[in-house]
């Protein structure tokens, strides 16, 4: 009886050549290779965005401190942000009309980091056409003497 054309005959090989190996070993390889380029895109794009939303936090609050007053509404230079020595910030003071009302912008980055960077505008109102800065023209009636909060009395 001839065999069958599709039956192999059996060879005592129970193991896998060489060949076999390197060539599943260099796919492997591959493979982790671009997860590894994933994972560190990833930490990238993760603290790229961390950076993104702490910037806008931080412009949030220099915006709110110039609203009330404890900063002034002038426009000035990419300066240190005190609290926070790695962030820069940038104001940008204009005013619109005789309203009273001024276009402030400020700008906040990573020093160092321009990809960071977030730029926040509100028009803020003033009474007498800038706002309202601690000086000598208002003093504060606080206890501790802290320039940055008036009493509303």
């Amino acid at each position: 009886m001839n065999p069958s054309p599709f039956h192999r005959r059996h060879t005592d090989s129970h193991g896998l050549s060489l060949l076999e190996v390197m060539l599943a070993l260099s796919i492997l390889v591959i493979g982790l290779a671009g997860v590894g380029q994933l994972i560190a895109l990833g930490a990238k794009s993760a603290a790229l965005a961390r950076d993104q939303v702490r910037a806008q936090l931080l412009c949030e609050a220099i915006l709110a401190e110039i609203a009330v007053g404890a900063r002034p509404a002038e426009s000035s230079p990419l300066a240190t942000y005190d609290p926070d020595p790695e962030w820069q910030y940038g104001v940008d003071a204009q005013p619109v009309g005789d309203s009273g009302l001024r276009s402030v912008t400020v700008t906040v980055q990573r020093e160092g980091n321009e990809k960071s960077a977030f730029t926040l505008g509100q028009w803020i109102f003033a009474a007498n056409g800038i706002a309202n800065s601690p000086t000598e023209s208002n003093p504060t009636n606080n206890q501790d003497g802290d320039p940055r909060v008036n009493d509303l009395n």
